[in-house]
């Protein structure tokens, strides 16, 4: 895969915006976006600015495309996996989620054993 083609790829998977990488790096986003597009080629410096902003596992990830390798499968933590459920949720969704989840909490607390939940919750 070409070099632009795996970044733009990259960024859209790990949810990396041309704003934040432009404002850690110094490079205009039109820099970023152009490279992105194959509308303008990439200085080895400039790119190596742009990657190390990244993190690992999306460098990793960049890396198999442009070396034509197996594509790691990403797999997001159990927070990561939450977090992105609740932003794509609308408002009523996310009272229903409030829902199960103090009706789950309620169990819980009606268990004898409430330790681990103390902790949890400081």
């Amino acid at each position: 895969m070409d070099w632009n083609k795996a970044f733009d790829k990259t960024l859209r998977t790990y949810g990396v915006s041309a704003k934040w990488l432009s404002e850690q790096t110094g490079l205009s986003q039109q820099t970023i976006s152009y490279f992105r597009k194959g509308r303008q080629p990439m200085t080895t410096e400039n790119l190596g600015k742009l990657l190390m902003k990244l993190s690992t596992e999306a460098r990793e990830y960049y890396f198999s495309l442009v070396l034509g390798a197996s594509v790691p499968e990403r797999s997001l933590s159990f927070e990561e996996e939450i977090e992105e459920l609740i932003d794509k949720a609308d408002h009523a969704q996310i009272a229903i989620l409030l829902s199960m989840l103090s009706a789950k909490f309620s169990s819980l607390s009606s268990s004898s054993d409430l330790s681990q939940e103390k902790v949890l919750l400081g």
